[in-house]
């Protein structure tokens, strides 16, 4: 039921962005590199791999004193200025003893092109990017360029692009977006495997590991942002498409249920990488309103459309846009976590938010209903995890939503996993409607109806004698059970 690519746009980018460097750095040095490169080691990266096939036995040969099961990998840094004094080098040495792997040219076509697919975007961009970080941007595409024509004549054959690289990215299901997914598919075979048996031979004998150096730019970070999003509206979709069939009763509620706290898993995972980026920017909400901001600068709206002179200065009207880049969500959750008052368990009655009308038809409302009902639904829901996170440590089920609630306790930070998981919540809830409580009353019916046949169960057992099951089994049994009746007693309310 979830997406078939595992591997994040920005991830294949950054392992493609890597590859070069590791190539460029290993082959240059392999044969003779003259100067020295402007490497930082990077500790946090430093590591042990196992020796295999003829970089074990050639170890083993040798009588070396170093273990024959690891050998450290060292990790460094790759300044961008070096990238093309190596390519050159690289391609005096070609006639000799160099040929240039295709592969290599085919990587670094797939990195101008995704740097390029972006920066045509970010030419809409209504002056968020100014003149010094357009000129970033072209000064890295220009390198990569000046890369890969150095060492194209170098090559075996003509680089083939493959037909991946070529065609535009679909996009997701049921989601209309301007920004389409990058034109990557698959993931890029290592780096040993890719570049041949002679690369693979350099790579053994030198060690390191290169990454390209990092790019603190706001550009670089609108552009992992954009990567990131193409990745996290995919799985959106995806969860929507999964509880649009089970409101169909084409899934079981488990099975739907699970799917979803894996896809929010996969989103966790897909914004890990990327979110340290954000730092320097204003963190993840400074990067939602500034996507926000490109958003409807693209839809053809003015500054003073955008946000109003009001108080409340936000324009409803564009709740829909808010709704595909996470900004509604954020802003609840935002504003949620500057109410908490640690050790203090937020209590409020019925009502306190509004009243959420699920049998009302959500089409016909404007961008400030549905903000408002989404607001209702959020915050009652998130007293509830805060409580859970502050007075229930020990609570016997965490999918993504309550570990983020959690993690937002301890830190007073929102990770972008929980903005995430909000969204979906509201997804479902706008899917379902009226019939989302009764998911929640089989769930109930269910666990009663367990917690009553495990009863009748041990019951049945309780002067029966049987041959190779211990009694531990029915301590497991009585276990369980207990659980399932706490479970069915609502503990949240009773804390």
């Amino acid at each position: 039921m979830l997406p078939p690519a595992l591997v994040t746009i920005y991830k294949l980018y950054k392992q493609d962005t890597d590859y070069v460097a590791t190539w460029l750095a290993q082959t240059a040095k392999a044969h003779g590199y003259p100067n020295a490169l402007s490497e930082i080691v990077d500790m946090s990266k430093a590591r042990s791999r196992r020796l295999k096939g003829k970089a074990r036995k050639e170890a083993k040969n040798k009588g070396t004193n170093q273990s024959l099961e690891t050998q450290k990998t060292q990790t460094y840094i790759l300044a961008v200025k070096d990238f093309i004094p190596l390519a050159v080098f690289i391609a005096s040495q070609a006639d000799s003893v160099i040929q240039v792997p295709d592969l290599v040219i085919s990587i670094l076509n797939r990195i101008i092109e995704a740097r390029t697919y972006h920066g045509q975007q970010l030419n809409d961009y209504g002056g968020q990017v100014g003149a010094q970080e357009d000129e970033k941007h072209q000064h890295f595409i220009k390198v990569l360029e000046k890369v890969r024509d150095t060492l194209k004549p170098c090559t075996r054959s003509p680089p083939q692009t493959s037909a991946a690289a070529e065609a535009p990215g679909e996009e997701p299901n049921g989601v209309e977006l301007d920004f389409d997914a990058l034109a990557v598919s698959g993931t890029s075979p290592s780096l040993s495997d890719a570049l041949g048996i002679q690369s693979r031979q350099i790579l053994a004998g030198d060690g390191a590991v290169y990454e390209a150096e990092p790019q603190a730019s706001f550009e670089n970070a609108i552009v992992a942002y954009t990567m990131m999003m193409n990745d996290i509206q995919d799985i959106r979709s995806r969860i929507r498409w999964i509880w649009e069939n089970y409101k169909k009763g084409l899934f079981t509620l488990s099975g739907a249920a699970v799917a979803t706290d894996t896809a929010i898993d996969l989103a966790r995972s897909a914004t890990e990488e990327v979110t340290p980026l954000f730092k320097d920017h204003n963190g993840i909400g400074g990067m939602i309103h500034s996507f926000f901001h490109y958003r409807c600068h693209l839809k053809g709206y003015e500054e003073n459309e955008i946000y109003l002179s009001e108080e409340d200065n936000f324009n409803y009207d564009l709740y829909d846009i808010a709704d595909e880049v996470y900004m509604n969500v954020f802003r609840i959750l935002n504003s949620f976590a500057g109410t908490l008052v640690q050790s203090d368990v937020p209590i409020y009655n019925d009502g306190t938010f509004g009243n959420y009308d699920p049998a009302s038809n959500r089409d016909l409302k404007s961008g400030w209903q549905k903000f408002t009902e989404d607001k209702i639904l959020l915050l009652e829901f998130f007293t509830e995890l805060i409580t859970v996170a502050r007075l229930i440590p020990d609570y016997p089920v965490k999918d993504g939503f309550l570990c983020g609630m959690v993690e937002l306790n301890k830190t007073g930070a929102l990770p972008f996993y929980l903005i995430f998981a909000a969204q979906v919540f509201l997804d479902i809830h706008h899917i379902l409607r009226d019939q989302a409580t009764l998911a929640s009353e089989q769930v109930l019916r269910q666990v009663a109806r367990m917690h009553s046949e495990l009863k009748e169960h041990l019951n049945f057992h309780t002067n029966l004698n049987i041959g190779g099951w211990p009694a531990s089994n029915d301590i497991i049994i009585r276990e369980l059970q207990r659980n399932m009746k706490w479970i069915n007693g609502d503990p949240v309310y009773k804390a």
